[in-house]
């Protein structure tokens, strides 16, 4: 097969594509458009042109299915869940409602006179194209629905399998009777989810499925042939999305593995044609050629016949080809992609500029989005498979990537920076000095090295040798340099969440609940159409890469809101878990309403603190009270969700300290995470917080801290964000707040001294949490002393102590003064001793267990 012509889309991928007649074909694609391309009659090759007056902008969202009609016409299939009937000039002439899922599939009976359709409501349904009426409702699939039409009148479909524990299976074919399509055989013979049917003529159909395989049958589903895809580097298959027979009997198949395949149809394979990107669809043409649908929105049509080949289009595909090939090669190394921020805490990394683009771990690829700032989300952008000459740091892709080794009193220390042409690089030498607090003399030695490599610099004017105080460019205009922050970690901005979720585990833990109310006869249990609305739901945040433009339909959050409303605390935890992951979707807090998160905020309040045994079937689980406050944590990522919660702030911190009773880990790092969310609202807006609002998130995070929580207990998480909470209220609060903020962080300090302490600390993080408590100290002891190096002075946490304890008490005023003017080895000596006679921090006891997982459900709420 060669390629004949292509045609760019140039806005989203491709999911189907039909041929209408010799001359047309239609293709629908992930930007909810329809659109006709038709063949150039005047051109020498088959060349395909749009239509643009026949684009269609009649779908609600991606077109996934489309089949020709007989009168020339055509169907689509949406994931708005309605099919459409159009005639041959574009115009809607149908429009047929009923799915409750998207619409994934459909097939015309041989008598032209029925439309199959299947969809991710697990459903198959039989339509009069005439009366354009529901025939049938053949239920019972599990999940994905594709259809096709046979010979003798009945039907095949297939499905896509449900989650058994956890894995994937069930994935059958299910064949149903002629005119009354009645179930009547069901086959298993896939590994995977069954993605598309294709009749073969005159001898049976074809099955394509996720397991790489497909699947030559009789008409009773016997395999005659079975075609297989290679492994991949990982030794899995990859997907085949989509199959199709041409006229010749040849079968195509099309997978994620950025090939299309042509088979003989005993099961031989004929030949492999490479994509510049995974496929998702292939329809056969008329003439004996196919069509292919491409994850980088181009169509491209194979012939078997040279004379319509277009050789501009053979060389544009085959340099696409290469490019992509390459660019696989130069892919980011697994030490660069583990070095990633982890993709699903993505909603606690903020970008810095709209369109700034991001690489995150997914797995073991690298995963680049960007950042849109009216939204203020990550949108998928896609694997990154290379990263041309440069590479990555810190999770951030450069032009260059310069290796440098700094001495240091402990030996050489390697290093990398990160550099893009036309940066200035005394200004990134300085950025890296702050980075890994480094000595400043090291500044024009890193900047000259930058400037060495780059190869493109011209070196700036500097006021002296020995600073950097401003950089003079050629043309006279002033740049400013990156100044050293005196903390490393306070101020802090955007905000934690929590969105990791086993999503499975979650809805399979829902519905055991809802079939338990059913059998009590507990009229509050979801009805059918409600488990499908929240399926739905679990559809959209599962698919991040659309996040941008995906939605909520008001069905599916009313079903979530009357779970919420009804069911009780005991049972609440897999409907908060799912509320969790809506509200840090873009569109979920749009979807939710301004007056629903305003009911929102006091229903999970009331979940959270619901009162009740501690033991029995009528216990509220720990699940419940952490997912209460991991949905207000989540609510902080999107404005109008978190204009709700500050709006009820009154309510919320005074309700907080209650939680602080349900001593579990998980609690308590969900706890600090809605204290630390607090604190960074306080930065984003200034005075949002009032001054006595600002004493009680400092006081609850040093209740978590100075209670009777362990070290262990704590675990360096809840710990680090708490130290972060404290430290952003010290630098960004009110007089009032800094002043308490210094009290505790007194306190934390001088517990910290005990080697106890350090001995409990987890190692991975024990020096994270020691350079953050000095920064906090620090930052106390230049309140007290001023900002001058006298802090060298008081090197013990106890005198630290004494001293924020002695501005508080009604101490003499020259007493004071003279202990800030006195700096003698005797003085730090009076001080210990004063100090030492009344311990002021409980006594941390390192030999209690840490019951992180006592109690909690067997659902995963992580």
């Amino acid at each position: 097969m060669l390629i004949v012509n292509f045609v760019d889309m140039k806005e989203q991928c491709i999911r189907c594509i039909s041929s209408l007649s010799k001359d047309l074909m239609v293709t629908g694609a992930m930007d909810s458009v329809a659109r006709f391309w038709l063949r150039d009659s005047n051109s020498a090759v088959n060349s395909y042109f749009t239509m643009e007056s026949a684009t269609i902008y009649d779908h609600e969202h991606w077109v996934t299915a489309s089949v020709a009609l007989e009168n020339g016409g055509f169907a689509t299939g949406s994931m708005d869940k309605n099919i459409r009937l159009f005639d041959v000039q574009g115009q809607r002439v149908g429009l047929m409602k009923g799915h409750e899922g998207g619409v994934i599939s459909l097939a015309v009976s041989m008598d032209k006179k029925l439309l199959f359709s299947g969809s991710w409501d697990g459903t198959a349904r039989v339509w009069s194209l005439e009366t354009q009426q529901c025939l049938h409702v053949l239920p019972g699939h599990e999940n994905g629905v594709c259809v096709l039409g046979l010979p003798d009148g009945s039907l095949v479909t297939g499905s896509t399998g449900q989650q058994v524990g956890n894995s994937v299976a069930d994935f059958k074919l299910r064949f149903w009777a002629k005119d009354t399509f009645t179930l009547f055989k069901t086959l298993m013979d896939h590994k995977g989810p069954i993605r598309q049917l294709a009749l073969v003529p005159d001898s049976g159909f074809v099955s394509c499925s996720n397991d790489g395989s497909i699947k030559h049958r009789t008409l009773d589903g016997v395999v005659v042939a079975s075609m297989e895809h290679p492994l991949n580097a990982e030794g899995k298959p990859g997907f085949v999305l989509g199959v199709c027979v041409l006229s010749n009997g040849l079968v195509v198949s099309a997978s994620e593995d950025c090939t299309a395949r042509v088979w003989s149809a005993d099961g031989a394979l004929v030949q492999t044609i490479e994509h510049p990107g995974g496929l998702w669809c292939v329809s056969p043409l008329p003439n004996g050629d196919f069509a292919t649908g491409c994850d980088d929105k181009i169509v491209r049509v194979f012939t078997h016949d040279p004379a319509h080949v277009d050789p501009d289009a053979v060389a544009s595909f085959q340099a696409a080809v290469e490019e992509a090939r390459i660019a696989k090669t130069r892919g980011p190394s697994g030490v660069e992609i583990e070095s990633l921020p982890n993709y699903d805490q993505r909603a606690s990394v903020t970008g810095t500029s709209d369109s700034q683009i991001q690489m995150f771990r997914r797995g073991t690829k690298a995963w680049a989005c960007q950042w849109s700032g009216p939204s203020r989300t990550w949108i998928d952008i896609g694997e990154v498979t290379g990263t041309g000459n440069g590479g990555v740091v810190d999770g951030e892709a450069y032009d260059m990537v310069i290796p440098v080794e700094i001495e240091l009193p402990g030996g050489l220390k390697k290093l990398e920076i990160g550099y893009n042409q036309g940066q200035n690089p005394f200004t990134v030498a300085q950025e890296f000095i702050d980075k890994h607090v480094l000595d400043q003399s090291y500044l024009r030695e890193i900047a000259d090295y930058i400037t060495q490599r780059a190869g493109e610099y011209r070196p700036p004017v500097l006021e002296n040798n020995d600073s950097v105080n401003s950089v003079s460019s050629g043309n006279g205009s002033h740049e400013p340099t990156v100044a050293a922050s005196r903390y490393k970690y306070f101020p802090v901005s955007g905000y934690n969440t929590f969105e990791t979720t086993k999503i499975s585990k979650l809805m399979s833990t829902l519905r055991q609940f809802n079939d338990k109310m059913k059998d009590t006869q507990d009229t509050d249990a979801l009805t059918d159409s409600q488990l499908i609305a929240l399926d739905h739901i679990v559809f959209t945040v599962q698919d991040t890469a659309f996040y941008h433009s995906s939605t909520f339909a008001p069905p599916e959050i009313a079903a979530l809101r009357s779970a919420l409303d009804k069911w009780p605390a005991k049972l609440a935890f897999p409907m908060l878990d799912l509320l969790r992951i809506v509200v840090v979707h873009p569109q979920g807090p749009i979807a939710l309403g301004d007056a629903g998160l305003g009911t929102l905020v006091t229903k999970v309040l009331s979940l959270g603190l619901q009162e009740g045994p501690k033991d029995g079937d009528d216990a509220v689980p720990v699940a419940t009270r952490m997912l209460s406050l991991r949905v207000l944590a989540n609510m902080f990522l999107h404005d109008a969700a978190r204009e709700a919660v500050l709006k009820h702030k009154t309510e919320v911190l005074s309700k907080l300290p209650s939680f602080l009773a349900f001593h579990h880990k998980l609690v308590a790092l969900s706890l600090s995470t809605v204290l630390l969310n607090f604190a960074r609202a306080q930065v984003a807006t200034p005075g949002v917080l009032s001054p006595d609002d600002q004493v009680v998130v400092i006081s609850v995070v040093a209740d978590l801290l100075n209670g009777p929580y362990t070290v262990q207990e704590l675990g360096d998480d809840t710990m680090l964000r708490s130290l972060i909470a404290i430290g952003t209220l010290a630098l960004h609060g009110d007089s009032k707040a800094k002043e308490v903020a210094g009290i505790h962080i007194a306190i934390f300090t001088a517990s910290k001294a005990t080697q106890r302490y350090n001995n409990a600390l987890l190692s991975s993080n024990k020096f994270l949490v020691k350079e953050l408590t000095d920064e906090l100290t620090a930052w106390s002891l230049a309140q007290y002393f001023g900002n001058s190096d006298e802090d060298v002075f008081l090197d013990d946490w106890s005198a630290l102590l004494q001293c924020r304890l002695r501005r508080l008490l009604p101490v003499d005023e020259v007493s004071a003064k003279s202990l800030k003017h006195s700096h003698t080895g005797d003085d730090t000596s009076r001080l210990r001793r004063q100090t030492s006679s009344r311990p002021l921090v409980h006594d941390l006891d390192e030999d209690e267990d840490d019951d992180e997982h006592e109690g909690l459900p067997s659902v995963s709420v992580l």
